[in-house]
């Protein structure tokens, strides 16, 4: 297991870059004069980010030493999410930079004409990872922040909707990215400047995939935290013909671990089914 420690110290570092370069961002873009709504709406975006860049910043230090296995792995996916974050607000914000002058009020405005640079497309991809990265971190810091003996059953519940939410989001995002990616593969240049347009397309696509893997990587690391501390929730479960299927931990489980709940699961025919926890013995006798 990496040092507790130096991990939450390395994820508070990050997110503290990430959180200025999101601010920067936010901040610019209040200047720009009459920004067109569509910039007034992304900058929302960008303000409830911020907020759990800096929830992060400020609610991790001196928690490592508490931390589970589990928590640790889901803060060192964050890492990533954390730093594709910075580097995309910089980014946008240097493309910003060079579409907008400085007026003698000290405010900014567009160059004539250079806004329609910023296609909507791009802005709602920028949009779509603003959300990708404020729920998968928000659910990271929920993780990180839980214990076993201070969450009921519902807040459990709510918290595993909350999960499965962001990962439905998120993955329908990534198939719409992915079918992009077919396209540009598939067609053909006619010319060297459409040949380096597809390029830098194919490229803002990858970019956009690669953000939201990230995401959905660390939702998937939240979800396992969380198991780890409120326990599975086994529902709807159905074991046919002679299979043999175990809902639980199996091996040596500690005193105080987290409990499992169990609804309408069911075993037909032959099929058999433990609903609990086992140790290695009864297992291997189990499922022979």
């Amino acid at each position: 297991m990496s040092d507790p420690l130096s991990v939450t110290a390395n994820v508070v570092a990050v997110a503290g870059i990430a959180y200025s370069s999101s601010q920067a961002l936010y901040e610019l873009i209040s200047t720009i004069q009459d920004a067109p709504q569509v910039f007034q709406d992304l900058n929302r975006y960008i303000a409830a980010l911020g907020q759990i860049l800096n929830a992060l910043e400020t609610n991790l230090g001196g928690r490592g030493a508490r931390l589970s296995e589990s928590q640790i792995v889901c803060l060192q996916q964050a890492k990533p999410a954390l730093k594709g974050c910075d580097l995309a607000c910089k980014d946008f914000k240097t493309k910003i930079d060079r579409l907008t002058v400085h007026s003698q009020n000290g405010r900014r405005s567009f160059r004539d004409g250079l806004k329609l640079h910023f296609q909507n497309k791009s802005i709602a991809d920028f949009r779509t990872r603003l959300v990708g990265w404020k729920e998968s971190l928000t659910l990271a810091l929920d993780v990180v922040l839980l214990r076993s003996m201070s969450i009921n059953t519902e807040a459990s519940k709510a918290l595993e909707s909350r999960i499965i939410a962001a990962e439905v989001q998120i993955t329908t995002d990534l198939k719409t990215v992915n079918t992009r990616l077919e396209k540009l593969l598939a067609s053909e240049p006619e010319s060297e400047e459409d040949m380096q347009l597809m390029t830098q397309k194919r490229r803002d696509e990858e970019q956009q995939k690669t953000a939201l893997m990230q995401c959905l990587s660390l939702c998937q690391a939240a979800a396992d935290g969380a198991s780890k501390i409120t326990g599975h929730s086994f529902r709807n479960n159905s074991v046919l013909g002679e299979a043999r299927a175990t809902y639980g931990d199996v091996g040596h489980v500690p005193a105080g671990s987290a409990s499992h709940s169990y609804d309408n699961n069911s075993a037909s025919n032959k099929a058999r089914a433990v609903m609990g926890n086992m140790d290695s013995a009864s297992f291997l006798e189990f499922m022979k």
